[in-house]
């Protein structure tokens, strides 16, 4: 029930976003917004998609809380340690891939991609939470962290908007997650003892820095900014490899 509910209110969240950029910048706007999650959602989308299919099902047959805590941080390790370098390599490339897949005249959602694909740096965080929650039958809990995560990114929205233009969405959902990631992190303390640990936080602290390396070089169009991205690429990229080689 509170699933199909959260399902309800995220509906209602994007269309209310959506009229409010169609009644104060037109529905150019809107265009524009959409195809903004769209580049973001699908690529980063199938990533977290292919990665439930797996992460779920083993959570939920785990009752040892000790097991299920350290089954949340390996999650968080290893997806950060994936989506780093595609999030990074997508900074770099969002240009052309905005060029590819739409017109020039969509180059205005570029600045606002680069935030959209930063926040997915915290939205690992939650993901992995919320998955634990759901795996352990706490859909009301679930839900009321998700409503005010949905609430306070729009009213964020709207107003960054209002101040920045399109960016400020991208503003606004920086923000948000950061915000929604300390939120599920008090939540899963109080109910389990939670804490990332040291390992996960090392990976996660040096992993989401780079993102954001990337994001002010790249944003701010500073000198030798495709050098540093590379960099950072290069760098995600062999942890990754590390990691599997580990795991092996």
């Amino acid at each position: 029930f509170f699933i199909c509910l959260q399902g309800l209110f995220a509906l209602v969240y994007i269309y209310v976003l959506r009229l409010y950029l169609s009644r104060n910048g037109g529905l150019e706007y809107v265009g524009y917004f959409n195809a903004g999650m769209v580049i973001v959602n699908t690529y980063v989308g199938l990533v977290f998609s292919s990665m439930g299919t797996e992460y779920y099902p083993r959570l939920s047959t785990i009752h040892d809380e000790i097991r299920f805590k350290d089954s949340i941080n390996r999650q968080m390790s290893r997806c950060v340690l994936i989506l780093t370098p595609l999030i990074c390599t997508m900074m770099v490339f969002m240009p052309l891939v905005i060029r590819i897949l739409y017109t020039d005249s969509f180059s205005v959602i570029n600045e606002m991609c680069l935030f959209l694909l930063a926040s997915v740096g915290f939205k690992i965080i939650e993901w992995c939470l919320g998955f634990a929650f759901l795996a352990q039958g706490r859909t009301k809990v679930l839900f009321c962290n998700e409503v005010t995560f949905k609430v306070y990114t729009l009213l964020l929205s709207l107003f960054l908007y209002n101040r920045y233009g399109l960016v400020g969405i991208g503003y606004a959902y920086l923000l948000s997650e950061l915000m929604f990631c300390a939120q599920s992190l008090l939540i899963a303390n109080k109910i389990w003892k939670f804490s990332i640990n040291k390992s996960s936080q090392i990976t996660l602290v040096v992993s989401i820095l780079l993102i954001l390396i990337c994001l002010l070089f790249l944003y701010m169009d500073l000198r030798l900014k495709y050098v540093v991205c590379g960099i950072c690429i290069v760098c995600v990229t062999i942890s990754f490899l590390r990691y599997i080689r580990k795991i092996k």
